[in-house]
């Protein structure tokens, strides 16, 4: 028996196939425009803080509305309340490459080993 004859003594075959192209087209586009919408919003960010002139770093919530401007000093503070309080909530760290401040965050992140997650949760935005 060749596929044409499975397929039509079995019709669920070729709809199950045509349901899975759906699906997998589908999950391409929301992919897609998740990466598309970040850029936009991580362009947006950086324009409104020139726009505005906000300090780096800066840290903004998941609406976007700026929280906090400034180096905060993570000293007696614990791995996962920092974890907690930055990642868990979702806050966004804004950056520019060169500026001092920015840079002595990034590198308490780092000892505090949370800069690769914050970077993997996509929470990180170095502005030009």
């Amino acid at each position: 028996m060749n596929k044409t004859e499975r397929i039509r003594k079995n019709p669920y075959i070729a709809s199950t196939i045509i349901f899975g192209g759906v699906l997998l087209l589908l999950l391409i586009n929301d992919v897609y425009w998740h990466t598309q919408e970040q850029e936009d919003w991580e362009g947006e960010v950086c324009s409104n803080m020139i726009k505005y002139k906000i300090g780096t770093p800066a840290y903004f919530n998941h609406d976007g509305n700026l929280i906090y401007e400034g180096y905060i000093p993570l000293v007696n503070s614990s791995r996962d309340k920092i974890e907690e309080v930055f990642i868990d909530d979702r806050i966004t760290f804004v950056y520019k490459e060169g500026c001092g401040w920015c840079g002595k965050q990034i590198e308490e992140f780092k000892e505090y080993g949370l800069w690769e997650n914050y970077q993997k949760e996509k929470l990180t935005i170095s502005c030009p």
